[in-house]
């Protein structure tokens, strides 16, 4: 009988071994989805925060390609009046020396419409 009961104290004493073993599994396993939970979490506000800076990019990127597209066309009707107004100068330079100024100073400061 001595027997048999050291026996049952030696299978009891194995198994609490092993359930601490597992309990201490379990409370990693516990410690190891909570700070993914928390990681996650943190990825989840980066990808929000990133994807709010992607479409801020994007809506500037369309209103500049707009402005942009704005401006070519004001700048093609301006090239394209601009032979129009040389030659309204060459017509009337000896006429009037203010516009001949003008027309010098407009060439110092945009060169690329001449």
């Amino acid at each position: 009988m001595d027997r048999e009961i050291e026996g049952f104290k030696k299978s009891i004493t194995e198994e609490q071994e092993k359930n601490q073993k597992l309990t201490m599994q379990l409370n990693w396993s516990e410690m190891d989805c909570t700070v993914s939970k928390k990681l996650i979490g943190q990825k989840k506000a980066q990808q929000e925060a990133l994807q709010a800076q992607y479409s801020t990019c994007l809506r500037t990127l369309k209103e500049t390609e707009q402005t942009l597209a704005r401006l070519s066309k004001v700048a093609r009707g301006q090239r394209l009046l601009f032979p129009q107004l040389h030659t309204k100068f060459i017509q009337s330079q000896h006429l009037c020396p203010l516009f001949a100024l003008v027309t010098i100073t407009l060439f110092i400061s945009f060169p690329a419409l001449f």
